[in-house]
């Protein structure tokens, strides 16, 4: 009788360090893999062993270079994932061209360059940040193509990437914006064009250093099929966490804690005002009407990362959870370029230090016949 047997790859070279291949067996006989012929002949130790039938390479913690063919349920997550970020990259693509567009000819619509606004330069990278991250969710269109995940397709190591970069970024970007409303509403400070731009470059420098990190300490196949898609595999929770997971929730709380002292102290402002009879009323709740649409940012953004973030922190613990609740935190995440497009859209009039719009007689006045 024909029985499933699971061949262990003690593998000195990959350091997932042991690997699970099913491989189908009749009595004592038994048919090797390709890869597991390969593996021999390279001097791999292989060991041998029954698994019950509900062994799955995807939630195993010894890990697993491949999950062939997909469970139908993945499959389904899979394509729920990959639907949101296409809708979302289409979304991000189209303020990414309207702002590029306003960044080239801005002497049509403005009196001076809008790349003088740091509110819209921080918005531009984080829509940016957004379709990194999209980018690697839209990478499981092939896997569903596959109908498998391969730990050695090329595929593969890019959605590890374009992962790792993407959402902490999307992060960093929000809490970014945070700080910039609060150095405007609480100290009345903005930092210099040169030094803002400063800033800018360091933080992507910060972004490009948390992707090569994990590839300098492991190597190539640092990126292996994690549950749902390719990420950081569980065999490294160390990288995880300080490379990925720790400046996620970092910029979360932190970007929360600004805006509850920016609220404090617009609410004290408005009140003593109030109570000195003064004329900048209408200027603090102003102010406060902006706070409140920057906050809106920090509360999306959690919204749609906390569960998958509580997910991976929880694979660290050794409580993984199922494919279908991965399906599902990434078909949230996936929705953060969308949500910021449609938050972008409407709190844009509204920006702080937004630059002064060019007078309609004016504009018509510059225009060729």
């Amino acid at each position: 009788m024909s029985q499933v047997g699971y061949y262990i790859v003690l593998d000195p070279f990959v350091e997932s360090k042991a690997l699970w291949f099913p491989v189908p067996t009749n009595d004592c006989n038994v048919t090797m893999s390709n890869y597991v012929k390969w593996s021999l002949s390279n001097g791999r130790n292989i060991q041998s062993r029954n698994e019950p039938s509900q062994f799955n390479p995807a939630t195993s913690p010894l890990g697993a270079n491949a999950i062939d063919p997909l469970p139908p349920t993945q499959r389904k997550g899979l394509i729920a994932v990959s639907s949101v970020a296409s809708v979302s990259l289409v979304a991000i693509c189209l303020v990414l061209f309207f702002l590029t567009y306003r960044f080239i000819f801005w002497r049509r619509y403005y009196r001076r360059y809008i790349g003088y606004n740091q509110y819209i330069v921080l918005v531009y990278n984080l829509a940016i940040a957004d379709l990194i991250q999209g980018l690697g969710f839209i990478i499981s269109l092939r896997w569903i193509a596959t109908n498998s995940i391969h730990a050695s397709d090329a595929s593969c190591f890019m959605q590890g990437i374009w992962l790792q970069a993407g959402n902490p970024m999307s992060g960093v970007f929000v809490f970014a914006i945070s700080v910039f409303t609060f150095l405007h509403i609480v100290l009345d400070f903005q930092l210099g064009h040169r030094k803002f731009v400063g800033v800018i470059i360091g933080l992507w420098m910060f972004g490009v250093l948390m992707v090569i990190i994990p590839i300098a300490t492991v190597g190539r196949y640092v990126w292996f099929p994690s549950v749902a898609w390719c990420w950081i595999t569980t065999q490294h929770p160390a990288l995880r966490v300080w490379t990925h997971y720790f400046w996620i929730f970092a910029a979360q709380f932190l970007t929360l804690l600004l805006h509850a002292i920016m609220f404090i102290h617009l609410q004290r402002r408005i009140a003593d005002c109030v109570v000195l009879g003064g004329f900048n009323t209408g200027s603090l709740r102003r102010l406060k009407r902006v706070n409140g649409y920057m906050v809106l940012y920090p509360v999306v953004y959690i919204t749609l990362t906390l569960p998958l973030a509580v997910g991976r922190m929880a694979s660290i613990s050794g409580h993984t959870p199922s494919p279908t609740y991965f399906c599902v935190a990434g078909s949230m995440m996936a929705l953060s370029g969308l949500c910021d497009t449609i938050l972008y859209t409407l709190t844009r009039k509204n920006s702080i230090l937004c630059p002064e719009k060019r007078p309609r007689e004016e504009s018509r006045s510059t225009q060729r016949p």
